[in-house]
């Protein structure tokens, strides 16, 4: 899938316009929240835009492998996501990142889809594998 092509939909936990106009300028097409999908929609309503529209999902989370209901929300809607993990990263930081992976994530979109993938802040894009135990200092 060229860059041209692809579009990426920036969910409300990781939009910004630093990050929307970034990808814009590395030329992927971006929709994001109170144009494309109205803010506070529903998690099931932009999932659903993104799987008719064909586009791929961007959020932020930095505890999803925690998170069995997001996980299986995004599993059952079969749209290519992108979980970005870096918490505390500037809309700068967050851009760079995402933009020295860009690549390989339209490539994996164009060969495979539903996908779920996890980019750390150090770039480290990954599958995303749920975690069936608590993290270290919490309890069940």
């Amino acid at each position: 899938m060229p860059a041209e092509s692809a579009v990426v939909y920036l969910d409300e936990s990781i939009y910004s316009r630093a990050l929307a106009q970034a990808l814009r300028d590395a030329g992927i097409g971006i929709r994001c929240p109170g144009q494309h999908v109205p803010f506070g929609a529903s998690a099931a309503s932009w999932l659903r835009a993104c799987r008719e529209n064909r586009w791929i999902a961007m959020i932020r989370d930095q505890r999803v492998q925690y998170r069995p209901n997001a996980i299986a929300a995004l599993h059952a809607a079969r749209v290519p996501c992108l979980v970005f993990t870096g918490g505390q990263a500037s809309a700068r930081e967050s851009a760079d990142v995402i933009l020295a992976v860009i690549g390989k994530l339209l490539l994996a979109a164009n060969k495979r889809r539903p996908f779920l993938y996890l980019l750390s802040s150090a770039g480290t894009l990954s599958p995303l594998r749920v975690r069936r135990s608590n993290p270290p200092g919490q309890r069940p």
